[in-house]
């Protein structure tokens, strides 16, 4: 497999992400906005799948499966991009410790952070959402207790909309800064063998 940049890649535009708007007659349950990729296969494939599914689970009002991919988006960049690997490998699971690695090494994690946080804390709302959704601990943060399913909360809703954008920023900011990116490191939607 080439991971090298071509001669026409280094004369092409650098590629690039950005939010864009969606017309009024296209928005499905609010949803404002899309990712726009200007070099899509330079965008991994499993990136683009949860990228895909989040929003796809946000217009359908599955906010629980919106979260959850959303955040298994940003852990898949923060474990494959090359300057996050680590010599044995190894999955690592978001946690604040992995996110302030992550962050010394460039990596635009601070798009996570909610009004107020840091990470100087003891972690962040972005990693307890994931976390306690992911283990099923559902008490007081979607609305499910008193409302019934999440998908009729205005809470997860708001929640799960926070959420995924929070996700989506983080990866148009790395899309437009990451050397695996930016150097055509990734080609054909296949991240760079180590």
């Amino acid at each position: 497999m080439r991971t090298t940049a071509t001669e026409d890649d280094r004369t092409a535009p650098a590629p690039k992400a950005s939010l864009r708007s969606v017309k009024p007659e296209y928005q499905r349950n609010g949803l404002r906005h899309v990712v726009y990729f200007t070099q899509a296969t330079h965008l991994p494939s499993d990136v683009s799948a949860y990228g895909r599914e989040a929003p796809n689970c946000f217009d359908q009002k599955r906010y629980l499966a919106t979260i959850i991919l959303a955040s298994a988006m940003v852990e898949v960049i923060l474990n494959k991009d090359t300057r996050m690997l680590r010599l044995g490998g190894g999955w690592r699971n978001l946690n604040m410790k992995f996110l302030k690695e992550a962050g010394r090494k460039g990596l635009p994690v601070a798009r996570l952070l909610g009004a107020g946080e840091s990470f100087g804390g003891a972690s962040i709302e972005f990693i307890e959402l994931r976390n306690r959704i992911a283990h099923g601990n559902l008490s007081g943060i979607v609305g499910f207790e008193h409302r019934g399913t999440p998908d009729y909360s205005p809470e997860a809703r708001e929640r799960a909309l926070n959420h995924l954008r929070k996700a989506e920023d983080f990866v148009v900011d790395w899309y437009n800064t990451s050397p695996d990116v930016q150097e055509r490191r990734i080609r054909h939607h296949r991240w760079p063998t180590p």
